[in-house]
């Protein structure tokens, strides 16, 4: 069957719900040895870690079959067709960004299970009994896939053939958790990344699973999908700092400000806090509101939605701020 989608996520699963080994509950399990078939969620499948480089992977493998582009800026999707081996690698650094193993390859993966039994095969009654409802679920005409991000891990069924209904794909991601207390305040931090601060100190707390591009006029943007930020820094400090929407589920995760202004809030509620911006400027998708005596920017949708919130370092309102765009 040919492999399901890209934008579907991929996952794990069991061979009988009846053979799940108690464990304590996932994200609160210990790697045991790197020489073991063991899938820790947000952590590892076997030996391939998250935490490991796209290089340290070609040279165990041989070297990956490039895609085209990975889901987010500056990332590459890398196959290894013949083990049914999928990564999303980022560009300048070879971080890792997911791993998705499935069973379209030699059967490689068919024995790597989690603590609770989960493995390649298992049925979606077996998932759903180890995990409970998923927080999000993604279909497309051919297959589903249960997003559980906040402990690390995703399934992938298809709703047809031989073997629908049973995990074709799995896909182990990295953790949807907050890094600080969540708080947006303009013109100083979003949660524990603040302006000014060293950019190595900010990718050490905010830690692994992002990518890194090279933006204009010396200017590195770097992006955590899993805790919904963008950190952009100049000279080695960090000047700006968004929430932004993705491909994770960021159910449970929500910058807010003091106010309760945060994603998914309306043009309304802003203008009632913030008043009428400095600037307006039309995006592709929406328009993006300035207010630079108050050290941010809230890009809205279409729908006067807010899909992006930026903090800056406080400005005149006739002064130049961070360019940027409203995410789709």
């Amino acid at each position: 069957m040919r492999r399901i989608g890209l934008v579907v996520a991929l996952a794990v699963s069991l061979t009988d719900a009846s053979c799940a080994v108690k464990a304590p509950p996932i994200g609160q399990q210990s790697p045991q040895t790197l020489d073991d078939q063991l899938i820790v969620p947000g952590d590892r499948i076997g030996r391939l870690r998250l935490a490991s480089n796209l290089r340290d992977i070609n040279q165990r493998f041989g070297a990956s079959l490039s895609r085209g582009p990975g889901l987010w800026p500056g990332t590459t999707l890398h196959t290894w067709d013949s083990i049914g081996l999928w990564i999303v690698a980022d560009n300048t650094t070879g971080n890792i960004l997911w791993i998705s193993v499935d069973l379209s390859g030699s059967g490689v993966w068919s024995q790597h299970v989690t603590r609770e039994g989960l493995r390649l095969g298992a049925s979606e009654a077996a998932v759903l009994a180890a995990l409970g409802p998923p927080p999000r679920t993604e279909t497309s005409p051919s297959a589903k896939s249960f997003y559980y991000d906040q402990h690390g891990i995703r399934f992938t069924f298809p709703t047809e053939g031989p073997r629908s209904g049973t995990v074709s794909a799995l896909r182990v991601v990295w953790r949807v958790a907050p890094a600080g207390d969540t708080l947006i305040v303009p013109g100083e931090r979003i949660s524990g990344v603040k302006l000014g601060m060293p950019i190595g100190q900010a990718v050490t707390d905010l830690g692994g699973g992002y990518s890194r591009v090279q933006l204009p006029d010396g200017v590195d943007g770097y992006l955590w999908p899993s805790r919904g930020l963008r950190v952009r820094s100049a000279f080695g400090s960090v000047t700006s700092v968004g929430a932004v929407p993705g491909d994770f589920d960021h159910a449970g995760l929500r910058y807010l400000t003091a106010e309760g202004l945060g994603l998914g809030s309306n043009a309304a509620q802003v203008t009632a806090i913030f008043g009428e911006p400095s600037e307006r400027s039309p995006t592709n998708s929406g328009e993006v509101w300035f207010y630079r005596s108050r050290g941010i920017i809230f890009g809205l949708t279409r729908q006067s939605r807010v899909s992006l919130m930026e903090i800056f370092a406080m400005a005149a309102d006739n002064q130049t701020v961070p360019q940027t765009e409203a995410p789709k």
